[in-house]
């Protein structure tokens, strides 16, 4: 149940490239995850969330910046991901971003902020999945 909170300015994104941007990152959690390649249980359980920040609503530095910039934060369960997948992730993630957003330029565009959800914290359905119950359901594709 890996999830994706992308935040940018408003207007940013337009729905094209929020869209394509949205796509990539999620196919691109789920590689690092370990999901089999276009498992459909796997793409069900991956959610996204964008956020727009209005405008004067965010600051670098103390002071409102000139070009948008991007935080990408992803949860997954505990021991989703060792230091090498999430090493991994985020190398692909700031791949995505400067092919679909564009290259930063001087400085950083987006920050990656990983986090894991203790094994036993993540409920749906009216109960607990643990990792190895996340795991059954991308493998099985049943939630029972």
């Amino acid at each position: 149940m890996p999830m994706i909170d992308v935040t940018a300015p408003k207007g940013a994104l337009s729905p094209p490239v929020r869209d394509k941007l949205v796509k990539q990152l999620t196919d691109c959690l789920l590689k690092w995850e370990g999901a089999p390649e276009g498992s459909q249980a796997a793409q069900e359980i991956a959610w996204v969330y964008v956020h727009e920040a209005q405008e004067g609503t965010f600051y670098v530095g103390g002071r409102n910046p000139e070009r948008p910039r991007f935080r990408i934060q992803v949860t997954t369960p505990e021991g989703g991901l060792d230091d090498e997948r999430r090493a991994g992730l985020v190398e692909d993630i700031s791949g995505i971003v400067e092919a679909v957003i564009g290259p930063a330029g001087s400085g950083l565009n987006h920050w990656v902020l990983l986090s894991e959800i203790k094994d036993g914290s993540w409920g749906a359905g009216g109960r607990i999945f643990r990792h190895a119950d996340i795991k059954a359901v991308v493998r099985t594709g049943n939630p029972a």
